[in-house]
């Protein structure tokens, strides 16, 4: 279980470089934006991007401060955890409303996503990720 010191460290982080593992255990990293709920970091991704399909098959994850573009400067610290994907109404309202929180282009970005898909213009399914630290 990681300590509050390490995620409100993570939780500072204004982007977060996710690194997810393919099949034969090579490293992915992508830029996310990321908060944190409670004793979790979450985000929240289309349920059928890469990362969502390799956490699908190998829920470890390792997590860097990084830059919008996703660059992680050269000495940046390591979080390691493991990822739960949630797909159920309440739990993706509750990632998108901590999102929400830290950012405010995220207010913006789920007004618009809700209005899409109202008026039947969004058909993605969004997933919500969990991420527990430590594990």
């Amino acid at each position: 279980m990681a300590n509050p010191g390490e995620l409100d460290a993570v939780n500072r982080y204004r982007y977060v470089s996710l690194t997810t593992f393919r099949r034969k255990g090579s490293p992915v990293s992508t830029p996310v934006w990321m908060a944190r709920d409670d004793e979790d970091l979450v985000f929240i991704s289309d349920d059928d991007t890469g990362k969502t399909k390799r956490l699908r098959r190998d829920p470890r994850v390792e997590l860097r401060p990084c830059s919008i573009r996703g660059v992680v400067a050269q000495g940046a610290p390591t979080h390691r955890g493991t990822a739960t994907m949630r797909r159920d109404d309440a739990a993706i309202r509750r990632v998108r409303a901590a999102i929400g929180r830290k950012y405010p282009t995220g207010r913006l970005l789920n007004m618009v996503t809700r209005l899409g898909r109202r008026a039947g213009l969004v058909r993605r399914t969004s997933v919500a990720i969990v991420i527990r630290l430590g594990d």
